[in-house]
């Protein structure tokens, strides 16, 4: 995760390791908050960055997914955001 206001570190280090990761072949995702600095506040964006870490997190250590597929809200900003 990193966010385009984060005036400590700039989006290319968050894009670098990222792309690392991708080319070694390491599952992972890219979480982008546009609107954020350094840390998560706008609840919308809680939201997404939570469930998305959490379902994430849960595919590896094999337990179920913490969203649900008719989490209708979660669903739409996930869909409609600038996150990935």
């Amino acid at each position: 995760m990193h966010n385009d206001k984060d005036y400590r570190l700039p989006i290319s280090e968050g894009l670098a390791a990222f792309n690392v990761l991708q080319e070694r072949g390491v599952e992972s995702i890219f979480l982008n908050f546009p609107d954020e600095g350094h840390s998560v506040t706008n609840p919308e964006n809680v939201l997404v960055w939570e469930k998305t870490a959490i379902d994430f997190l849960n595919s590896h250590v094999g337990l179920p997914r913490y969203s649900k597929e008719d989490d209708a809200e979660y669903r739409s900003l996930l869909n409609n955001g600038d996150w990935f």
